[in-house]
């Protein structure tokens, strides 16, 4: 940990590859659209009016429309809040951890607050991305124990806080090691079962972690040791210290983020795929009534999403029967594949409980190792089987810059119909663009 950080607070921005920072304007860029995404949730309004009220300082922009601002913690917890729910924040495709939810609304509040320049804002993206990811890789949490945001969100925020400050390493050290014993202990299976607080953890996370840099700039500091204490002697978590620090500099983690195609868990995505290709087969109208059943082979991890009935918009995104269900009824899988309505349909609820989950055969190495064979059996008598080995939006299947942000322009344009298309400008790295400061670039990208 000690040489993890000593490496982060030495890289200047020089030092990483522009591919890096590219992503790192994605991972800004995804992050905002899933915020925005679930603006509208009702226990999101409920909770972002109330932290507006509350809010004695206009600091920090909360990304509901608009440029409605709160003091620094408290637009980082009320983007958090928002973060998770839409399912759309994008992930690691090496481990179990969504860093740019962790990252993201906390380092856009400071950065908002103390007038960081964008440099300083995507240096702070990749070097606390790779800090992030690098924990659940060294201390792998097991298929569907603990949710990734409850575990790592405080030393994700930390990191980027700490990162952004310039702190030297061994205060970066003390801060991380303060957020590793403010974790939150999530169960994965709330998340199926729709209990919506799964959805507070970043938004908890994010001021648990921008609060331990400054906790432990007044001497309420943890050490290195504080991980291994946790994780390990507490958690009961397998470490394997070299994934720490080996190919630092060299292998980007943030090169290896992936961006969601649907607005479900990543676990899902390939079943999607597979059963959209399916779509291809079936009729355009009455496709419930032509399908007798539906087997399902997929990895573990979707295999562990098993829920036939679930009951609110957070259940769906973590239920693979209905991420197979509703595409083959609606014939799409757009975000309202999983709202309000799709949970309503009776032809989507009927279809759901024909659906056989089984192990996808054989076992399959990254960047397979989440794959999903689709097998419908339709009334006539007539399979039809599609299968996907890597969804679109991972590291080896990526989407185009230009893709890329077109698809975020579609979450967006209803909202910040100019968000998408200048956060694309910033990933020409211009020098103009890099010099300013991101509390000056705000009123620009935010305008109606």
């Amino acid at each position: 940990m000690a040489a993890l950080c000593d490496w982060a607070a030495g890289t200047r921005i020089d030092d990483i590859p522009d591919t890096a920072l590219r992503q790192a304007v994605a991972v800004i860029g995804d992050n905002l659209g899933a915020i925005v995404a679930s603006r509208d949730e009702p226990e999101v309004v409920r909770a972002q009016t109330r932290i507006l009220e509350a809010s004695e300082r206009a600091e920090a922009t909360v990304f509901r429309g608009g440029r409605p601002r709160a003091e620094r913690t408290m637009a980082a917890v009320a983007n958090g809040l928002a973060g998770n729910g839409a399912q759309l924040d994008p992930g690691y495709r090496k481990a179990q951890c969504h860093a740019g939810l962790y990252i993201v609304p906390a380092l856009l509040a400071e950065a908002e607050a103390t007038g960081l320049s964008v440099a300083d804002v995507l240096r702070a993206v990749v070097l606390s991305f790779e800090i992030t990811t690098r924990l659940p890789r060294a201390w792998p949490m097991g298929t569907a124990k603990l949710y990734p945001a409850a575990v790592f969100c405080a030393v994700g925020a930390a990191s980027a806080i700490g990162v952004a400050r310039r702190l030297p390493p061994d205060a970066l050290l003390g801060a991380l090691g303060t957020a590793s014993t403010l974790i939150q202990v999530g169960p994965f299976g709330h998340s199926v079962d729709g209990l919506l607080v799964c959805n507070a953890w970043a938004g908890t996370g994010a001021w648990t972690g921008m609060m331990a840099v400054d906790w432990a700039g007044m001497g309420f500091a943890g050490t290195g040791e504080s991980f291994y204490d946790v994780y390990t002697d507490i958690l009961g978590t397998d470490v394997h210290p070299s994934r720490l620090i080996d190919g630092l500099g060299e292998d980007w983690a943030i090169e290896y983020s992936f961006h969601k195609p649907y607005s479900s868990c990543g676990y899902t995505h390939s079943a999607i795929e597979a059963s959209l290709a399916v779509l291809e087969e079936l009729p355009d109208e009455g496709r419930a009534d032509a399908i007798r059943d539906v087997v399902v082979e997929a990895s573990a991890l979707a295999l562990s999403l098993d829920n036939e009935k679930p009951e609110n918009g957070l259940a769906s995104r973590f239920s693979t029967q209905h991420a197979v269900a509703a595409p083959l009824v609606l014939g799409h899988a757009l975000p309202e594949a999983f709202g309000t309505a799709a949970l309503a349909s009776p032809e989507i609820d009927a279809l759901r409980h024909r659906i056989v989950l089984k192990e996808f055969e054989p076992t399959l190495p990254p960047p397979h190792d989440r794959p999903a064979r689709i097998t419908v059996t339709l009334t006539d008598g007539r399979r039809i089987t599609r299968e996907c080995l890597s969804a679109k939006g991972g590291p080896d299947r990526p989407y185009a810059m230009v893709e890329l942000f077109g698809r975020l322009e579609t979450w967006l344009a209803p909202t910040y119909p100019r968000l998408a298309q200048r956060l694309h400008d910033l990933t020409a790295l211009s020098a103009a663009d890099l010099g300013r400061g991101w509390d000056t670039l705000l009123p620009d990208i935010l305008r109606d």
